[in-house]
């Protein structure tokens, strides 16, 4: 099968790392912020800037991995993903987070993740390793969680994991009200995946 061009992912990543570039880490003008100094776009803008040029690079790895495997099955489906899972961390922030200021986009990312997982999913040879790569995510999540730290990264900021987990309760939701199985599963569910772990026959 032939390898699509994965445009978006690769769009949101050269954007990401030229904001970190030309703007550096935690410009105030694109986090978002409590207070006055909060602005409407920075709901948007935040999940895009970064923290550090470690942070940066986690989440730049893990949006070329994940994004490519979704849009590869579809387009339209890791559009979705970004957006909802946007939406997603922003209800936490709006209600539930009391630091002065947040940046990155790990939280989104974790509803990306469980998109793809579930397009892998629908491949048996993915079956057992989508699983596992789930279960392992959501026990991760619940450690920092738990624990209020980053299991992978260490940064000059207070960790946020209340937004990965906002992001993959958006993800799981997405699953549950039936959105991946009508936006997800489309086009070819083997290449990426044939691509990145190697082809399994069936």
């Amino acid at each position: 099968m032939t390898m699509k061009f994965p445009l978006i992912t690769l769009t949101v990543a050269f954007a990401t790392c030229a904001l970190y570039v030309f703007l550096g880490a935690m410009p105030e003008l694109l986090i978002w912020q409590h207070g006055e100094g909060q602005q409407g776009w920075q709901w948007l803008s935040a999940h895009f800037v970064h923290i550090s040029a470690e942070h940066l690079v986690w989440n730049t790895v893990a949006l070329l991995v994940l994004g490519s495997i979704v849009e590869q099955n579809s387009p339209t489906a890791l559009l979705f993903a970004l957006v909802a899972g946007a939406i997603g961390v922003n209800i936490y922030l709006a209600f539930f987070y009391t630091l002065s200021a947040y940046a990155g986009l790990s939280g989104v990312l974790n509803t990306v993740l469980v998109v793809a997982l579930y397009q892998l999913y629908q491949n048996p040879a993915y079956k057992f390793a989508s699983v596992l790569t789930f279960i392992l995510s959501v026990v991760k999540v619940v450690i920092e969680y738990c624990f209020n730290l980053s299991l992978f990264s260490t940064l000059p900021w207070p960790s946020v994991p209340q937004a990965h987990l906002a992001g993959l309760v958006t993800g799981v939701g997405l699953w549950a009200l039936g959105v991946c199985q009508r936006k997800c599963v489309t086009g070819n569910l083997t290449s990426t995946g044939a691509k990145l772990f190697g082809r399994v026959e069936r």
